[in-house]
């Protein structure tokens, strides 16, 4: 009872109304589908994300976060599917070009996962292993550019000295000094080549 008179107290909820929420949350709870990954539901959710447009969004997100019962793989595959309808449906009404997707994929990675990185991403397509006119692509070369921004954050990671050991140290020494770290060599600039 404590609980109900916190919240009673606190949010002006009577203790009916509190009730009222439990039990609609049981009786929704009851209705929900208990699905894994292996069941192959999520599946369906990236086809049907292709369809979904700004009207039928809400709907969609709906679908995704109560008509289940995730467990920790469906939950990701439900945030991956509603991020990719609701981009989808903006290109419906605002076609993009290739150069515009790009610029979406790269700024979703960075901003989802990696909003300090200071110094680059790259991805690789395996499927290009299948083309010798791609065999630039997976060399281990990295731009001038890039190894100078690495040397930055090399500098400023040993002034700050915050729970480095003597190995790490080295390293961050041996590339402010130039050598270029796991056998990466410095791409050459086109007009040297």
């Amino acid at each position: 009872m404590r609980v109900v008179e916190h919240l009673t107290e606190n949010n002006n909820v009577g203790a009916g109304e509190i009730l009222r929420l439990n039990h609609t949350k049981e009786i929704r709870m009851a209705k929900q589908k208990k699905i894994t990954a292996d069941s192959g539901e999520h599946e369906k959710w990236y086809k049907q994300a292709k369809s979904v447009t700004t009207l039928t969004l809400p709907e969609f997100v709906r679908h995704l976060t109560k008509d289940y019962i995730h467990d920790y793989d469906t939950v990701a595959h439900a945030v991956t599917a509603a991020g990719l309808a609701a981009m989808l449906a903006v290109v419906k009404e605002w076609p993009i070009s290739a150069p515009q997707a790009n610029f979406v994929m790269w700024t979703f990675i960075y901003q989802w996962m990696y909003p300090n990185n200071k110094c680059g991403l790259a991805m690789l397509n395996y499927d290009n292993l299948l083309f010798p006119q791609c065999e630039k692509q997976f060399t281990k070369v990295i731009p001038r550019e890039v190894f100078y921004k690495v040397q930055d954050m090399a500098k400023e990671v040993l002034e700050n000295k915050e729970d480095i050991t003597p190995e790490e140290e080295q390293h961050l020494r041996d590339i402010i000094s130039g050598n270029v770290p796991f056998g990466f060599e410095i791409m050459e600039d086109a007009e040297n080549q």
